[in-house]
């Protein structure tokens, strides 16, 4: 139905010259290839043959041979005469070729090293073109250094679909130098065999082996095997190689453990089991070795899943790409899609069969097209195109960034026929990246804005790398001056090796807890003024590397404010100890003109009552005696006031009680507190001393002063005759035990008499912690 096909028709018809070409039916959506011929002039008959098939199938051909050039493993054909004609991109980059056309003046023995080469010749060829193949470890040459490289040889050969015979032989090589540098370091030493364990790409697993000669669970294992298989180390270290290795593959176990054994090492493909179900193939390098006297197996596995697409059809290749989390997308040179993976399309918005036959136009606006084109035309040029930004549009309208790079497939003579790319979506990560400067912003105003000076420092070197204007006008100097120079310069040198030690510790604080305290240091000016600071450090990561960040507060108002504080604060101690050195002396002068009154006075019932006055006045004069001692500030020792005022009333009353015992713990107690608790002691010692031991010769008195469940008691015992039978406590002792219960309720206590064996006061009330 095209115009040019018409035409075509209409010249054969004419001039009787038969004409072939392959042309595309957009109504049948089918390739033709048509042969036209003239049977009789002005005649033109027609011969159409279905090449559908053929047309795809070279399509996928020449992705494959794509994947192939993308793959990171060496892959290079060569004839059956070992002339090579084709090396991967990164097979010559292992090698050291630096073009496709190097490849062709080069045959296989030229990539093996020279002393190697007998045995390439002898052994490798003849076994591949007997059997069909060869594998094992081996060593290819840099062309360039004539250096070796350790690498994993599997030589095949290849037929020609069309007549059956061997016209190939086709390597693909993977560089092992890492796994030989595992071996190397491991025999080092063991702290570099753990560097290179857990940083290679390639799983390991070490096992022990079972006295039927088979896998036993696993000693060992690296961080990339958890990753490849999903599992975490301490869940592998509990399971052996037979727990990923599928049911159906089971059976092979036993016969690569026998060649293991045999040989010392091997090498074999195998498939395992991740942790979600998922069958992935790789391939197994692995050698026993004695460890301890105990045989164990080292197993250095790759996941070959790449390898096996590059060996499989495009059908796996486009179940591969269909399940990809990125975008990839396939358009000829004019930029119609042929192909789009799901994960594209839905960036875009649509389901891939709607993109199929559109123009890419459709993923972008006017202004995006001029990038785009000009993308294209340098991909087409060069081959392949370098990881870009470029802008897209969704269906919605709403445009998007995507990260791309690209490569053509080209035709058999070199002309770019297809155009393959591969997107990622990074709209999240542009918002996260704002996100970043903007926190970087209020971060800066921060730093700037500060009222304290803030200085960050390399945590492993100590030097300063940035500070804030305060920091500059704390020190008195100017910002460059500042960064690059040690921390330790900016203090004292008498305190130089203190703030050392202290910057170490901060350093190997645990990030999450530091910066909690702060502490008071000093920093010298550039005139050699000397500044008090406080200091908080904390950890922060500055510019990509871990630092600390000093923030210190100039302290010097503060400082002279504490300083007449305390100068204050000495006056009123001095003046509360002289009221208090007053106040003894007018006690002393009260119990001494009561003494003499007693001695002027016949009344004997006066005359007791001014000596219990005169105790009264005694006792208080003891506690401020104490008080004036002691440098409790306005508190004072239980221990130290009450033995003191026991023996004082003892000796005041002239009694010579044959025991006295006092046992006092160490309590302090305010002012008023230990006032209130001397009379009431005063008291009732009195009474003991003028009533208990009157008219006997023996007797014992106990005084004892101990914290019980938070509260202060207190007990005076006698082991006199007690009260008169029927008296009431309260006031059977007069004024003075009446006092007693008025005190006692003041401290909020309470008191009582227990008159068996004697008399015994017990006073109880709360402990109250001294200001």
């Amino acid at each position: 139905t095209e115009q040019s096909a018409a035409d075509a028709f209409g010249r054969v018809a004419a001039t009787g010259v038969a004409e072939q070409f392959t042309d595309y039916s957009a109504e049948l959506e089918r390739y033709f290839e048509t042969r036209l011929y003239s049977p009789r002039p002005g005649f033109c008959a027609g011969l159409f043959t279905d090449v559908t098939d053929r047309k795809r199938m070279e399509e996928e051909n020449r992705a494959l041979a794509a994947v192939i050039r993308r793959s990171s493993d060496f892959v290079g054909l060569a004839n059956i005469e070992t002339d090579a004609f084709f090396v991967n991109p990164a097979g010559r980059a292992m090698v050291g070729l630096d073009s496709e056309e190097s490849v062709q003046h080069t045959r296989i023995m030229d990539y093996f090293m020279p002393e190697d080469r007998e045995f390439v010749q002898n052994t490798i060829l003849p076994t591949v073109m007997e059997t069909g193949r060869w594998t094992g470890e081996f060593r290819f040459r840099h062309f360039q250094t004539d250096q070796p490289i350790a690498v994993y040889n599997d030589l095949f050969l290849t037929e020609d679909p069309a007549t059956g015979r061997s016209t190939t032989i086709t390597t693909i090589t993977r560089d092992i130098t890492a796994e030989k540098r595992i071996e190397d370091a491991r025999r080092a030493g063991e702290e570099k065999f753990r560097t290179l364990f857990n940083h290679t790409n390639d799983a390991i697993f070490v096992h022990t082996l079972t006295p039927a000669g088979l896998p036993g669970p696993n000693v060992e294992v690296n961080d990339a095997a958890c990753r490849m298989l999903g599992y975490t180390r301490e869940e592998l270290l509990r399971m052996s190689v037979t727990d990923v290795v599928p049911k159906a593959a089971a059976a092979s176990i036993v016969s690569d453990a026998a060649r293991l054994l045999a040989d010392g090492r091997a090498t074999f493909e195998a498939t395992n089991q991740r942790r979600d179900g998922t069958i992935i193939p790789v391939e197994v390098s692995a050698y026993v070795h004695a460890e301890n006297g105990e045989q164990r197996v080292v197993s250095v596995v790759r996941e070959i899943s790449a390898r096996k697409a590059a060996e499989r059809e495009l059908l796996q290749f486009r179940t591969i790409t269909d399940n990809a989390l990125f975008g990839c997308a396939i358009a000829g040179v004019d930029g119609t899609l042929r192909y789009v993976n799901a994960a594209f399309a839905a960036a875009h918005g649509y389901e891939p069969e709607e993109l199929i036959g559109k123009d890419l136009s459709v993923f972008h606006t006017e202004d995006q097209l001029r990038v785009v084109f000009a993308a294209n035309e340098e991909l087409k040029a060069t081959g392949a195109a370098s990881i870009r930004e470029i802008g897209h549009v969704h269906r919605d309208g709403t445009e998007f960034p995507m990260l791309m790079s690209g490569i053509t497939v080209n035709d058999q003579h070199g002309t770019p026929e297809m155009l393959v790319v591969s997107a990622i979506d990074i709209s999240d990560r542009k918002r996260s990246e704002e996100a970043l400067l903007e926190r970087e912003t209020q971060f800066r105003q921060l730093f700037e804005n500060a009222p304290d000076a803030v200085i960050i420092a390399d945590a492993g070197t100590g030097c300063i790398i940035n500070a804030n204007s305060v920091a500059c006008r704390l020190t008195g100097r100017a910002i460059e001056d500042l960064i690059g120079r040690f921390h330790n310069d900016l203090h004292p040198e008498r305190i130089q090796n203190d703030t050392a030690q202290a910057f170490m510790r901060h350093t190997q604080e645990d990030p999450a807890t530091a910066g909690q305290d702060s502490i008071e240091s000093e920093v010298v000016r550039l005139d050699g003024t000397i500044v008090p600071v406080e200091v908080k450090a904390s950890h922060v990561t500055y510019e990509g590397r871990p630092c600390l960040m000093g923030i210190f507060r100039d302290i010097s108002e503060r400082r002279e404010s504490d300083q007449k504080i305390r100068a204050l604060v000495a006056e009123k101690e001095n003046l509360l100890k002289e009221v208090q050195h007053r106040i003894k002396n007018v006690m002393r002068t009260m119990a001494a003109m009561l003494a003499l009154q007693v001695e002027s006075t016949h009344d004997a019932s006066a005359a007791a009552s001014l000596t219990d006055a005169a105790s009264r006045f005694q006792s208080i004069e003891l506690l401020y005696d104490q008080l004036y001692r002691d440098e409790t500030h306005g508190n004072g020792s239980l221990s130290s006031f009450l033995p003191r005022l026991v023996k004082g009333v003892v000796d005041f009353f002239g009694s010579s009680v044959p025991s006295v015992e006092t046992i006092v713990a160490d309590v302090q107690l305010p002012e008023k507190t230990l006032s209130t608790v001397g009379l009431i002691v005063n008291e009732l010692t009195t009474n003991a001393v003028k009533y208990a031991f009157n008219g006997r010769p023996g007797g014992r008195l106990s005084v004892r002063g101990e914290v019980v469940d938070k509260a202060v008691v207190i007990t005076v015992r006698d082991d006199g005759p007690g009260l008169p039978k029927g008296a009431e406590a309260r006031t059977a002792g007069g004024f003075g035990l009446a006092m007693v219960h008025t005190l006692v309720e003041q401290l909020k206590g309470t008191v009582s008499f227990n008159q068996s064996a004697g008399t015994t006061v017990t006073v109880a009330f709360p402990l109250r912690e001294p200001r």
